[in-house]
C-alpha cells in the first residue's frame, strides 16, 4: 500500500506538484505556557492532534479549507466507486501537495459523522469502495475509513510505534464499550488501526528523507486489487469468544460440535483449522453443506489434518430451527443467531 502513495507523489510531482511535508498542528507557545502554570499535565501526555483525534472533533477545529471540494469529488461519483487511491490523489491536489492536509482533510471530512446511527448509509459512505473484508459481506465500511485514515495521521506525524499504542488502546476500548456491529467487524477495525499507523510512519519517512525522488513507478501501484486484498480470508484472526450455543472439542481427525440448547438443521459448516505452527489458518478449511445437529448430541466434523490437530474453529450458518428458517420464530418465540462460531482446542 505505502507503494501506492508514492506512486501519486511521483506521478503528482511529474505534472508539476512537488510533495511538502506538511505542518502538524501543536499546542501554542500559549496554552503550554498557561498549563505550566497552572500545573496541568494535557500537553506533556497528550499532542494536540491525539486530543482532536481521540475526541472526534478535527473537523471541527482543524479545518484544512479543501473539505467541501472534496465532498463535492466524491459525491460526483457513482456509488462504491471512489478508491483509496482516487481520494487520497484528489485530496493531495486540493492540499497543493500538502500530505499531511491531504490525509487530514480526508479524517475531517468522515469524522463529521462518526457517531451517526446510520453512518453507512450516508451519501458520502455510500460512495465509498469497501476497504475492508468482512465475514459473510456484513461490516462498517464507513468505520474502516475513519478509522485507517485517523491513525494513518497520526502515525505519519508521530510514528509507527505511537500509532500502534494508541491504536491497541483505541482497540481495547472500542471492544469494551461495544458497538452496534458485530465482532467480526471489530476485528477487521483492530486491523485497520494497525496498518493505518504503520503506512503513516513509512510514509513520513518517505516525504522526510525524500525517498520518493528514487522510487521506481508503476501504474498498477495504483489498482485496489494491487494495494488491497479483499479475497482474504481473516476469520484465523477473530478473537477467540467462548461460544454460548455450542460445545467443541476435537480428536486426532474431528471436531465434534455439540449443540446445547436446540436443533440446529441443515446447516452449512466451515472448519478452520491449524497448520504446522500450531495456529489457525484461513488456509486449512473443511465445508460442508446440510449438515444436521441434534440437541445434546456430538456431531463430528472428519478435518483429517496432515498436520498434528491442536486447534478449529467452527463456523455455522443458514441453519433452519425444526425446519423453519432463520429469522423466523421457533423454538417458543427464541430466535436463532444467523450465525454461529465455536473454537475448540
Amino acid at each position: 500500500m505505502l507503494k501506492m502513495y508514492q506512486q501519486i507523489l511521483v506521478e503528482e510531482r511529474a505534472a508539476g506538484l512537488e510533495p511538502k511535508f506538511g505542518l502538524p498542528h501543536e499546542w501554542s507557545p500559549e496554552f503550554m505556557a498557561y498549563c505550566k502554570d497552572k500545573g496541568e499535565m494535557i500537553p506533556l501526555v497528550f499532542t494536540k492532534l491525539l486530543t482532536a483525534l481521540a475526541s472526534g472533533v478535527t473537523s471541527r477545529h482543524f479545518k484544512t479549507g479543501t473539505e467541501a471540494d472534496l465532498i463535492g469529488y466524491i459525491l460526483s461519483r457513482q456509488d462504491a466507486s471512489v478508491t483509496m487511491d482516487q481520494l487520497f490523489r484528489q485530496s493531495y491536489r486540493l492540499a497543493g501537495g500538502d500530505v499531511y492536509l491531504a490525509i487530514l482533510a480526508i479524517e475531517n471530512i468522515l469524522g463529521d459523522n462518526w457517531r451517526h446511527p446510520d453512518r453507512d448509509k450516508l451519501a458520502v459512505t455510500r460512495k465509498l469502495a469497501s476497504i475492508s473484508n468482512f465475514y459473510q459481506g456484513k461490516g462498517d465500511k464507513y468505520g474502516a475509513w475513519y478509522h485507517f485514515h485517523g491513525i494513518m495521521l497520526y502515525g505519519y506525524v508521530r510514528g509507527g510505534f505511537r500509532a500502534a499504542l494508541i491504536g491497541g488502546i483505541e482497540t481495547a476500548g472500542s471492544h469494551v464499550l461495544g458497538s452496534a456491529h458485530d465482532a467480526s467487524d471489530e476485528q477487521q477495525e483492530d486491523y485497520v488501526n494497525s496498518t493505518g499507523g504503520k503506512i503513516g510512519a513509512r510514509l513520513a519517512k518517505v516525504l522526510r528523507e525524500r525517498l520518493f525522488e528514487a522510487f521506481t513507478p508503476d501504474k498498477n501501484y495504483c489498482d485496489p486489487n494491487v494495494y488491497l486484498d479483499l479475497s482474504e480470508d481473516f476469520r484465523d484472526r477473530i478473537e477467540y469468544v467462548e461460544s454460548t450455543d455450542f460445545k467443541a472439542e476435537l480428536d486426532e481427525a474431528r471436531m465434534w460440535l455439540k449443540p446445547l440448547y436446540r436443533d440446529y438443521l441443515d446447516c452449512h459448516v466451515e472448519i478452520i483449522y491449524n497448520d504446522y505452527s500450531g495456529q489457525l489458518n484461513s488456509k486449512y478449511i473443511v465445508k460442508k453443506d446440510h449438515v444436521d445437529f441434534k440437541k445434546g448430541k456430538s456431531k463430528p466434523i472428519l478435518i483429517n489434518s496432515v498436520h498434528e490437530l491442536v486447534k478449529a474453529r467452527a463456523f455455522i450458518s443458514g441453519c433452519l430451527a425444526s425446519e423453519t428458517p432463520v429469522g423466523t420464530k421457533a423454538f417458543g418465540g427464541a430466535r436463532l443467531p444467523e450465525r454461529v462460531w465455536v473454537d475448540a482446542e
